[in-house]
């Protein structure tokens, strides 16, 4: 009987991500022990779920939505305070800063503009958050005069 990978490693019960092999029981420990052993690391500092992936090769879609619905979930099941979140930025204060850009561009910048406009001022922001300002900003461009 010819086994396709994807067949195979069902029959074994195994999750094969990026070169890496992993029994899909051990999975929920493993990443419980490398979350430790990270912030351990880092003088206690809890990794994000990006920088966890990049040092592990232990993706998201191994334990998103089958151990934790959040990074912070798994943070805390490792027994750790998971890292506080960016301060959401008031929609007044995003479209000061979209303004501030208008007025550098001398037009509404495009996605790719409002990301280089970052490199100008530290303080704008990424990220999702730049995309809240994109989001505003093509609201902003199909307001009606008065």
């Amino acid at each position: 009987m010819k086994h396709y990978e994807g067949e195979f490693l069902r029959d074994f019960n195994l999750s094969y991500i990026s070169g890496m092999a992993l029994k899909t029981e051990n999975v929920r420990d493993q990443v419980l022990v490398e979350i430790r052993r990270l912030a351990e690391l880092n003088g206690g500092q809890v990794p994000g779920s990006r920088t966890f992936a990049r040092e592990t090769e232990i993706y998201q879609m191994q334990w998103q939505g089958k151990y934790w619905a959040r990074w912070k979930d798994a943070v805390a099941d490792a027994g750790l305070k998971p890292n506080s979140g960016t301060e959401k930025i008031a929609n007044d204060a995003l479209l000061k800063m979209l303004a501030e850009s208008v007025r550098h561009y001398a037009r509404v910048p495009t996605s790719m503009e409002l990301r280089m406009y970052r490199d100008i001022d530290p303080a704008f922001p990424t990220d999702r958050k730049a995309q809240r300002i994109d989001f505003l900003a093509l609201s902003w461009c199909k307001m009606p005069v008065q």
